[in-house]
């Protein structure tokens, strides 16, 4: 294997959590601020990324807030990078396939994601798994990325789910998104789609797993 680059990225990552639990796991007051100035030594190049998210007892409602900007070099919208490698702060997944047909490219991203959640305890076991607190949610999400604004709605469903003891586990979860259109000759395309049932080419389903321990 033959190596062409090579980089150093030495990183800080500055965190406050506060979380206040509350008897319903999903109306919990929280917030979470994350700071991570990132330095490539031999590219001499900067990365700054940054999140921010706040929910709320009082309501089911959660807000997420997140950016990335690079000195010196691009920034792709997946998170992965030559340079810096990969990254927690990306883009809306749902338009992942639509940059790379666009090719477009930038040295800053921001976006964020509007949250309504519905939560149920339901514990039950199988086998060694064991399963709890079940939630589906509807949001409403935006990135802005090489002055394109991509934006959706989507729908999100998952439980917390656990390995043999509470120590090891995660949440897996399945979303099912509507990227909406952000021109007005888009509008009228997404509309023709629509009538001739097009508008399947507009959905995307996706699933993931958050790791927790």
């Amino acid at each position: 294997m033959k190596y062409e680059d090579w980089s150093v990225v030495p990183a800080l990552s500055i965190t406050y959590s506060y979380r206040s639990p509350s008897l319903d796991h999903f109306r919990e007051d929280i917030i979470k601020l994350n700071v991570t100035p990132t330095y490539s030594i031999n590219f001499n190049s900067y990365r700054f990324d940054s999140s921010f998210m706040v929910q709320t007892r009082y309501s089911p409602i959660r807000l997420s807030l997140y950016g990335s900007y690079v000195v010196g070099a691009m920034r792709s919208f997946n998170g992965s990078s030559r340079i810096f490698g990969s990254s927690r702060i990306r883009g809306a997944e749902e338009f992942d396939s639509y940059v790379d047909k666009k090719r477009l490219l930038s040295n800053w991203l921001a976006g964020g994601e509007l949250e309504f959640i519905w939560g149920f305890d339901a514990d039950f076991n199988l086998g060694l798994l064991y399963f709890n607190n079940f939630f589906v949610s509807t949001s409403y999400r935006a990135t802005y990325y090489d002055f394109e604004y991509l934006h959706s709605v989507a729908i999100k469903g998952g439980t917390s789910l656990f390995f043999v003891n509470p120590v090891v586990g995660g949440s897996p979860f399945i979303l099912l998104a509507l990227r909406l259109p952000n021109s007005k000759r888009a509008l009228n395309n997404y509309l023709n789609d629509s009538n001739n049932l097009g508008i399947l080419n507009h959905i995307y389903i996706g699933f993931g797993f958050d790791l927790t321990f």
